[in-house]
């Protein structure tokens, strides 16, 4: 059996392995994510987002209107109530759909 010796590692490369990952995100910051900064109906017509990861909610806005939504493990709960937004974290294109219409039609 032949074997090679390994060079040691650079002080860059020992770092890195070293360094502690950071755990994956959860199911409500991937779903406040997916909404805030992947959304196409929302970055146009005047509306914009605010991803606030750490809460766990996006806040939608568009003129004077405000939807603050957030991701709870049973869904989305938007504040002030709406029953259309009502919609479990997974359905992020039909709460989209909503949310533009709600905007877009009280302007």
């Amino acid at each position: 059996m032949n074997f090679r010796p390994v060079p040691p590692l650079t002080p860059e490369e020992r770092e890195r392995y070293l360094r502690p990952t950071p755990p994956p995100a959860t199911a409500t910051v991937r779903a406040c994510r997916n909404l805030a900064l992947h959304s196409p109906l929302l970055h146009r017509d005047g509306i914009t987002t605010e991803l606030r990861e750490d809460a766990g909610s996006v806040l939608v806005t568009r003129g004077d209107t405000t939807i603050l939504l957030t991701a709870t493990p049973h869904g989305w709960k938007p504040t002030p109530n709406h029953p259309t937004l009502h919609l479990p974290l997974d359905a992020t294109v039909p709460l989209q759909r909503h949310l533009h219409t709600l905007l877009t039609t009280t302007h």
